[in-house]
């Protein structure tokens, strides 16, 4: 934001101001027709999903992330929870922030480690999902396990929730649901607000559920439901090749060998079978 901009937070009030001048943050701007100070009213902004209006500490966050460009002093640190930084994001879009910020936003998260999504599945139990380097299974012989990737002969799973719980069956199927639901919610948000990277990092872990076939998938049972048509309809345009053309058409299966501990491996796609089957 272009001259001076400064932010009042308090139990009641939230105000930006800023000085004249075109903005290459927040596009559409307001600004006083005389050219002189225009305030920033704030008090009345209601974020997405939120049912009162926007909190000072959120407003301060976003006025961090956006000086951070321009000024080390005031630095911007991520939090590791997706659910702790939805207002920032929500916020930054419905004040119409531009890529810049966007981007600025989502390269921040790129950069945390822990990155995780979190969401409650009743009131004594929610789960806690790590977004990379990490596969999820739950099944009723062995409970919510957590595995650390790659997987090996050593590798002991963290248990999450035993299937000795009284109440594992109950809660498998609301894992699963909550899993899913959160994981549509946060790939359309991503998607609309052009969080590419962010993107990317969340169908990398829902390809990495896919991985323990027969094993209690945690994604299994709303697979379908992630991939909706707004999610869809909102993604990037290189995620869609990345996702179909590029991994589904040039990678061919036909063209992957499996090798482990001396057993091997080639798949071969239905038109390979068929082209066989003629030869025969």
């Amino acid at each position: 934001m272009r001259n001076s901009i400064c932010v009042f937070t308090g139990c009641r009030d939230t105000h930006v101001r800023g000085g004249p001048g075109k903005s290459r943050c927040v596009k559409d701007l307001p600004k006083n027709a005389d050219g002189g100070p225009t305030v920033w009213d704030l008090r009345q902004l209601v974020l997405e999903g939120e049912s009162t209006p926007v909190a000072g500490d959120v407003v301060q966050r976003y006025l961090d992330l956006t000086y951070s460009r321009i000024d080390s002093a005031r630095g911007y640190v991520p939090s590791q929870s997706l659910e702790e930084t939805r207002p920032l994001l929500t916020c930054a879009d419905a004040v119409s922030s531009s890529d810049v910020i966007h981007e600025q936003l989502d390269h921040s998260l790129l950069n945390v480690s822990g990155l995780c999504l979190n969401r409650g599945v009743d009131e004594a139990f929610s789960v806690q999902l790590r977004l990379r380097e990490r596969i999820y299974t739950v099944s009723s012989a062995n409970g919510l396990r957590e595995w650390k990737v790659p997987v090996d002969d050593n590798s002991v799973p963290v248990l999450l929730l035993p299937s000795r719980d009284a109440q594992f069956g109950a809660r498998s199927a609301a894992i699963q649901a909550a899993v899913s639901t959160v994981l549509e919610e946060w790939m359309y948000l991503a998607d609309r607000t052009r969080m590419t990277k962010l993107a990317r990092v969340l169908l990398g872990f829902v390809k990495t559920q896919l991985v323990p076939y027969g094993c209690g998938q945690l994604v299994e049972e709303g697979l379908r439901g992630l991939y909706s048509p707004r999610a869809l309809q909102c993604m990037p345009h290189e995620l869609l090749y990345e996702a179909l053309v590029r991994d589904c058409l040039m990678v061919l299966p036909s063209r992957i060998s499996l090798a482990a501990k001396g057993v091997s491996a080639k798949l071969a796609t239905p038109a390979v079978l068929d082209k066989a089957a003629e030869h025969a």
